[in-house]
């Protein structure tokens, strides 16, 4: 090889090296600019050598992954699922307990108990009473007042539980139907030798927000395709994304207790 030549060869060797630092540069910057962004994982530039005619001829970028723990995305998605069940159960039965008041709340369901208590046993002494009577009669007024009222509030917390179930519901396909479509993007530029990092950040944060939703566990396919089952074993993702239904109640209706007439 004359030396023109050889100066030829390494002035490309020279470029090549100058855009791989390029692109790992780019990436860096990326990797800073996105650090606050929800769902972005950090991101390293694989390099490798890059041959012509079995001849190396510099370093050429094979790929940008994803510097990410699958074991922990696993471990986060089995918690959110959990924290999303217990807010809500905390959310549901505080406000139940609200209903019943406290031991020291004038307006508590014990207090009207025992005041109805209370009214029945000076009635039993003095039977004949007309005050103990009406006393009675107030009391037990108050009583089925509070519960009448108990009871609608209840049927409320039933409606309102009851639409959250049809948000909840419509959240999972709306996210379902995102990572099937990021599936086949993914399988097609994994095919082809292209990067899917940015693909699968914006996969997992679909994911994450159906896990807020249900309990499920994933797997990946060899085509970098994700599979989403529920806890209890069905498919949610897989070739296809299955569509969730609820029958949304218009109104819920209870008994409702007669009110106690005067006399």
């Amino acid at each position: 090889m004359s030396s023109v030549g050889s100066i030829s060869v390494a002035l490309k060797n020279a470029v090549s090296g100058l855009q791989a630092t390029q692109s790992s540069l780019q990436t860096v910057s990326n990797n800073i600019a996105n650090v606050n962004t929800e769902g972005y994982s950090r991101k390293i530039v694989e390099l490798q050598t890059r041959a012509i005619d079995g001849t190396s001829a510099g370093v050429e970028v094979a790929n940008v992954s994803r510097v990410v723990d699958e074991f922990l995305l696993t471990e986060i998605r089995t918690n959110l699922s959990s924290l999303g069940n217990f807010q809500e159960l905390k959310n549901y039965f505080g406000r139940m307990q609200s209903m019943f008041g406290t031991l020291n709340d004038d307006a508590s369901v014990s207090r009207t108990i025992n005041g109805l208590l209370t009214a029945l046993e000076d009635l039993s002494i003095t039977p004949e009473g007309l005050s103990q009577q009406l006393n009675v009669i107030n009391q037990a007024s108050d009583f089925t007042r509070q519960i009448n009222k108990m009871t609608q509030d209840l049927q409320d917390l039933r409606l309102r539980a009851d639409r959250e179930i049809s948000d909840s519901v419509t959240t999972i396909n709306t996210q379902s139907a995102i990572v099937h479509s990021l599936n086949f993007n993914i399988a097609r530029n994994l095919a082809s030798g292209q990067s899917t990092a940015d693909l699968e950040d914006r996969r997992d944060i679909a994911v994450d927000k159906i896990a807020k939703e249900i309990g499920i566990s994933t797997f990946k396919r060899s085509t970098g395709e994700m599979v989403i089952m529920t806890t209890a074993g069905d498919l949610l993702v897989d070739r296809e994304a299955r569509t969730l239904t609820h029958a949304s109640a218009a109104s819920m209706s209870a008994v409702i207790l007669p009110q106690s007439g005067g006399v």
